[in-house]
């Protein structure tokens, strides 16, 4: 397995080149060796692999698309660079040679050293300079608006998890407030913004599943939607192969709680405990949601059905009453488990967020109640009882962020070691199996305590 060190030695000796060029001519000494550290860094990754990538998710680097916490001046350096020509993925490929890392570097100060960004246009000449100069192995994906006719269309691959996420947010925000303003729901924007989540979760759900666990966001409502979105989809998907059930069980997903846009701001938002004249208004946003959806043109039946049923919960005791009691659809069961999940693990004005092993312990105790059992044993095993994202404790005093969770114990994910037993810090992209144990004794090498709600800074 290739030491994870070498990512950190190829970022650090990267920038170093960068920064050398813009001191020293081509082919000095100095920068000369520079780039054969940078050779020799990638060469120690491609033992195991044909291609090493290095892309941009906002403000962070990240390695063959996982993302690492701890990051070092040399990581916030090449963001920067990267980020300032439109730079989203930076990719080196079997058979490169060293001529084509001397072109990077050229290319990359071009606008201080030679001026040949400046001459053919900025960040948007990238590509179009590394082709001229003859390199092939080395590959740039950028996000230019001006181009977008010329290159590929952007995709969630080449934007991040967290373009995908910004956007869905965004775009349902816009389709919601519409709503609250008296239009219509843009059923095609819905479409369009579940078509952009589902070919991202198909690609690698880690991202968007760690984006879910974020608590930062700066709307409750709208990325709380997004959220049950998301992790309603990653559960079809865990289910099913079919594309287009995958994609009316996600449209009906973000379209369950229209009718709260017809509830009083000043109810929704409220800090203080709900009186029961204002819970009433609240439980009124099942047949809301219901009114909006029938009124659109081209909501699916399941769309009605989930928006309807979705607080019905899996033993019939929830509302809106019904005079004939059906059991809930399928749908609503997914979307009824993934709302609950992200509703508990949020902090709002009245309810402080649990830990990700205290909502799993209250999904298995309101198993046959709230939701429906089978469900919850699949989104156990999806999620873990550390989701991705999660900050954990190891009794080996060691914190870990988790990366993925584990099918066959979800007590033991996969995680990255963020500090050392005294307290340092580790290398940043060391991964770690809590499955491994002890060759001699068979005892695990290590094990969680529990998640870390608060992250302390480091000094």
């Amino acid at each position: 397995m290739t030491a994870p060190s070498a990512y950190y030695d190829l970022i650090r000796y990267l920038v170093a080149a960068v920064n050398g060029r813009r001191i020293y001519p081509p082919r000095h000494p100095i920068l000369d060796r520079t780039l054969a550290r940078v050779e020799q860094s990638l060469l120690s990754l491609m033992v195991s692999r044909d291609e090493v990538q290095l892309g941009v998710l906002g403000n962070h680097l990240l390695a063959d698309d996982l993302p690492w916490e701890e990051q070092g001046e040399s990581h916030s350096a090449l963001s920067r660079e990267l980020k300032a020509r439109g730079i989203d993925k930076l990719t080196f490929q079997r058979g490169f040679r060293r001529a084509d890392l001397e072109s990077l570097v050229e290319v990359l100060c071009g606008d201080r050293a030679s001026g040949e960004l400046k001459s053919l246009g900025g960040a948007a000449s990238v590509s179009d300079l590394l082709a001229g100069r003859g390199v092939s192995r080395i590959r740039v994906g950028q996000l230019d608006l001006e181009k977008k006719k010329e290159e590929e269309p952007e995709t969630p691959e080449t934007s991040g998890g967290r373009g995908a996420y910004q956007e869905a947010v965004g775009g349902l925000q816009d389709t919601m407030e519409g709503v609250q303003a008296g239009r219509l729901v843009r059923i095609k924007q819905i479409h369009n913004l579940i078509d952009l989540l589902v070919e991202h979760l198909s690609r690698d759900p880690g991202p968007l599943l760690m984006l879910t666990a974020l608590k930062g966001h700066s709307d409750y409502t709208f990325s709380h939607i997004v959220n049950v979105s998301i992790l309603a989809l990653a559960q079809i998907q865990a289910i099913s192969g079919d594309a287009e059930v995958i994609r009316e069980y996600g449209i009906a997903a973000m379209l369950h709680d229209m009718g709260k846009m017809r509830v009083p701001k000043e109810v929704l938002e409220k800090r203080e405990k709900l009186t029961d004249d204002e819970f009433e208004v609240i439980r009124r946003h099942p047949m809301e949601t219901l009114h909006i959806l029938r009124e659109t043109p081209g909501v699916s039946d399941l769309a009605l059905v989930v928006g309807f049923e979705h607080h019905r919960r899996y033993d019939q005791a929830g509302y809106p009453a019904v005079k004939r009691p059906l059991p809930q659809h399928f749908a609503t069961r997914i979307c009824t488990l993934a709302d609950a999940y992200d509703a508990i693990r949020s902090n709002r004005s009245y309810q402080r967020e649990l830990p990700p092993e205290g909502a799993m312990e209250i999904l298995q105790n309101q198993a046959g109640k709230m939701f429906d059992p089978v469900l919850v044993r699949l989104f156990i095993r999806m999620m873990g009882a550390y989701p991705p994202g999660t900050r954990i404790r190891l009794d080996t005093a060691e914190e870990a962020m988790v990366l993925k969770a584990n099918p066959s114990d979800p007590f033991r994910p996969i995680v990255r070691i963020l500090g050392d037993r005294s307290g340092g810090e580790a290398d940043p992209l060391r991964l770690v199996n809590l499955t491994e144990r002890d060759p001699k004794t068979g005892t695990y090498l290590r094990s969680a305590v529990g998640s870390v709600r608060d992250q302390p800074s480091k000094s």
